[in-house]
């Protein structure tokens, strides 16, 4: 038993990361049978890298989905200030 994979367990459970505890669950395997643990950890390594990119893209897209409407008022109102001069002119002379 090797309190370093223990305690990285623990601190899944006390933080709630999931990950944390699957990470010390290999690294106990791999200290206890032998087993090749690169190809497993290069795997997970990479499930995780898609996991927190797809959440960031999401996170991204509401951001940008949010941003529509003051730019079309910011737009609207450049468009206004430059075509109103330009319709006093015409309906004056």
């Amino acid at each position: 038993m090797n309190l370093t994979w223990d305690a990285l367990a623990d601190l899944g459970v006390q933080q709630h990361i999931p990950e944390l505890e699957q990470l010390a669950a290999t690294l106990r395997l791999a200290g206890q049978e032998g087993a090749q643990v690169a190809a497993n950890l290069r795997e997970r390594a990479s499930e995780l890298r898609t996991a927190i990119t797809t959440t960031d893209r999401a996170e991204v897209n509401a951001k940008s989905e949010r941003l529509v409407l003051p730019a079309l008022v910011m737009a609207g109102s450049v468009v206004g200030a430059i075509v109103t001069p330009m319709i006093y002119r015409l309906l004056a002379g």
